[in-house]
């Protein structure tokens, strides 16, 4: 019998310790997600690539470093909660928006993004979207968009 994926998005307003994420995990094992999107963690890495963060029950937790404001605070940040079976691959395409491609058939992708309206005029929300569009003409795909703007 084929198992639905079940895919989700949580807006974490700041996810900061492995206490957090470990608890994360707990709730998503709990209600049967697979796949969670998640925006505004704020959890800041150096090197402002992917960072994969191993978990327990072997899920990982790969993310964006969020950015740096005028007065030191991170914000932003879009990472992904993901069972051990379903990731295949993940990309970052700017510091708000990544792309993953998931185990199945057929395989299924999946963009998701932060777009923070309250730091944004709405010139700067568009081109969040409109890097995305561009992305997606130029790799000639379709995808799911999972977004919290």
């Amino acid at each position: 019998m084929k198992h639905p994926v079940k895919v989700s998005t949580f807006n974490a307003r700041t996810l900061k310790s492995m206490f957090q994420m470990s608890e994360l995990a707990a709730s998503v094992i709990n209600f049967d997600i697979n796949i969670l999107c998640v925006q505004e963690h704020c959890l800041f890495h150096e090197d402002h690539d992917l960072e994969h963060h191993e978990l327990d029950k072997n899920w990982t937790f790969v993310s964006v470093s969020p950015w740096i404001n005028f007065i030191n605070s991170t914000i932003g940040g879009v990472g992904l909660l993901l069972s051990p079976h379903a990731l295949n691959s993940v990309e970052k395409i700017t510091s708000r928006i990544m792309v993953a491609n998931f185990n199945g058939n057929p395989s299924t992708t999946v963009t998701w993004c932060y777009s923070s309206i309250n730091v944004n005029d709405e010139e700067g929300v568009i081109n969040v979207y409109n890097d995305r569009l561009l992305y997606d003409l130029y790799q000639n795909t379709t995808s799911s968009l999972l977004a919290d703007i």
